[in-house]
């Protein structure tokens, strides 16, 4: 080893101990950035996880939920597809046409 290439390899050296020694810093931040995430998750989402597994346990519940929304939805449908049909003439209070 020369005099000339022993800066280059204690400056090799101190750079790769740099690397490991910031390396193992960053994943310790990220490890403690990514459990604080996850448990402000956790908390900001805790009623939304309750209220899916009341869902989960009574698909009843959920059917009854579905089959109220699929009511509503086809009385608005019905409404805006006899205003259609009237606005191009396809329908009217002539027509033989009935919805129920």
């Amino acid at each position: 080893m020369s005099l000339i290439s022993l800066p280059e390899t204690l400056f090799d050296t101190a750079m790769s101990q740099f690397e490991v020694i910031w390396d193992d810093e960053i994943l310790e931040i990220t490890g403690r950035m990514k459990e604080k995430l996850f448990k402000a998750l956790i908390k900001r989402f805790k009623e939304e996880r309750k209220r899916y597994q009341e869902l989960k346990d009574n698909p009843d519940k959920v059917k009854k939920i579905l089959e109220d929304g699929s009511g509503k939805a086809r009385k608005q449908a019905v409404k805006k597809m006899m205003e259609v049909r009237d606005k191009i003439g396809v329908a009217n209070k002539y027509s033989f046409y009935k919805y129920d």
